[in-house]
């Protein structure tokens, strides 16, 4: 029976994480800051995940902080 958890290889959560960089980007474009908040437990590598990557996209500073 199926237990409603879905794995993800490696290439697809990094995919994923590249397409919400890129929406994240989109909407953002004239944005002078950004913040990423992760939420504890699972929710805080995914966020710090996401800042390195939009560190890597942007010309601002990605300011990080948890819930």
């Amino acid at each position: 029976m199926f237990s409603g958890k879905r794995v993800l290889a490696s290439s697809q959560i990094k995919s994923i994480i590249n397409q919400i960089v890129g929406a994240v980007r989109r909407r953002n474009q004239t944005q002078s800051s950004l913040a990423i908040i992760g939420i504890h437990q699972r929710g805080i590598p995914l966020a710090q995940r996401l800042k390195k990557e939009l560190e890597k996209h942007v010309r601002t500073k990605v300011d990080f902080g948890t819930l």
